[in-house]
């Protein structure tokens, strides 16, 4: 099985292509998200994928199809980055320490047994949040912060 752990200081451009056909668990702690849509483009068969960072400007990040386990940690998100999350096998989902819930597009996940969501957002917001509690409602387990359940009451 194919793995890359770790922190990764990559300077990327938008033409670079990277291609990890056989790479299945993705870990990542990085500083900027320039790179990292370009990164999941190549990486068709991921199925795990554990990223955390602090964006710097806005930016969108495309989760590749096939992922079944996805866990996103944002710090300092004041930019609100937009996040595609089409992965109709999705198992697991942890959204954590994302303090502006910017847009994010998302399908259903009938296949998700799990969620742990631990979100701020400001009010013009809370529609994300509410179009991702229905993309996950037939989840087995949901687990919701305080500050997530703020945003919904």
């Amino acid at each position: 099985m194919a793995c890359l752990c770790g922190g990764i200081h990559v300077k990327l451009h938008s033409s670079t292509k990277i291609n990890l056909p056989s790479l299945k668990i993705l870990q990542l702690d990085i500083d900027s998200v320039d790179c990292i849509d370009t990164l999941l483009s190549g990486c068709s068969t991921l199925e795990s994928l554990d990223i955390c960072f602090a964006p710097k400007c806005l930016s969108t990040i495309r989760m590749p199809h096939s992922l079944k386990s996805l866990k996103i940690g944002v710090e300092n998100n004041d930019i609100g980055t937009h996040f595609e999350i089409v992965s109709p096998g999705l198992e697991y989902l942890s959204i954590n320490q994302i303090t502006a819930f910017g847009p994010i597009t998302v399908c259903n996940f009938p296949e998700v047994t799990q969620v742990f969501l631990d979100v701020f957002s400001l009010e013009e917001s809370v529609n994300a949040l509410l179009n991702l509690l229905l993309a996950i409602s037939a989840t087995n387990t949901l687990e919701l912060r305080r500050s997530t359940t703020k945003i919904i009451m």
